[in-house]
């Protein structure tokens, strides 16, 4: 439970105002004297983080080394923010283990992976290289294009193998994305009021269900050229819109893509890629609900 209290405020000589912090956050935070914190405020609300994000740094035991439920907890510690994972295995690591971990290495942005001893691997995850929202989001939609294009250039005769291949480069960005928006709830920077997170959270969380949809859609074969040429130009043009994702001009063009995609849907035209169209639809409207909160904001 938050802990509120009353503090006043103090002014030193000049106009520099003085408040104390609780005594109970700063050793709580690790903080110490002569450390800086981060100041983020707007009107009314005022926040303060310690500088620099705290590492998360993770530990799980099991029995058997159960590969696919291992990558699992792998990937949502990745996603969740944390900068090492070890996995004890007391029945030693498998070669199917490694071979999910070896998969998640190429996945996953940062990701190294070292065998500690027999039964025990270390996981560790540097920091993604985004710079915001913004570019997180259009970078994931731009390996989805390739992705697309891939397919649509080999049609039905496409490796599923090489189709895999692209689809990780997809998926691994989408975990990312899900990262970047986990370090920024823990260590806002400023770029984003806090009021707008919860939707930030609902925007990746989108376009990861983007990426898996696309991926089912591809592996079933089930699509015809046309389709996915149609997907691929919808993409191209959200990457347009997302670049001003957090500017009042966006409103308008988000918009008008999403009333397009609701046309298409409507008529039939392309029922092989329904699902997708779906999720690009929903993607739409958590993209022009961020966009409204944030413009109304400022």
């Amino acid at each position: 439970m938050p802990k509120v209290e009353e503090r006043k405020v103090q002014q030193l000589r000049g106009s520099s105002y003085v408040l104390t912090l609780p005594k109970e956050w700063v050793e709580a935070s690790g903080l110490r004297k002569g450390m800086g914190v981060t100041v983020v405020y707007e009107p009314g609300i005022l926040r303060v983080f310690p500088t620099g994000r705290r590492k998360l740094e993770l530990s799980v035991t099991v029995e058997t080394s159960a590969a696919e439920q291992i990558g699992e907890i792998v990937t949502a510690c990745y996603e969740l923010g944390c900068s090492s994972l070890t996995i004890s295995c007391r029945s030693g690591i498998s070669d199917e283990l490694r071979s999910v971990l070896k998969r998640l290495r190429e996945e996953l942005q940062g990701v190294f992976v070292s065998q500690q001893s027999e039964g025990v691997v270390s996981v560790e995850i540097s920091e993604v290289p985004f710079k915001s929202l913004e570019q997180a989001v259009s970078i994931l939609l731009q390996a989805l294009v390739r992705t697309l294009r891939f397919a649509e250039s080999g049609g039905p005769w496409v490796k599923r193998e090489d189709l895999e291949e692209m689809l990780r480069d997809s998926r691994g960005y989408g975990s990312a994305l899900v990262r970047y928006v986990s370090s920024l709830l823990s260590s806002p920077d400023g770029t984003v009021p806090h009021y707008a997170m919860p939707l930030m959270v609902e925007v990746a969380v989108r376009m990861r269900d983007l990426v898996s949809t696309v991926g089912e859609l591809l592996t079933s074969g089930s699509w015809s050229q046309e389709s996915l040429a149609c997907v691929e130009r919808l993409l191209e043009n959200l990457s347009l819109h997302v670049a001003d994702l957090l500017s009042a001009g966006a409103q308008e063009g988000l918009m008008g893509l999403r009333r397009e995609i609701l046309e298409l849907r409507k008529s039939g035209a392309h029922l092989d890629v329904d699902g997708v169209l779906l999720e690009l639809e929903r993607l739409l409207s958590s993209l022009i609900r961020l966009n409204a909160l944030i413009v109304a904001g400022t």
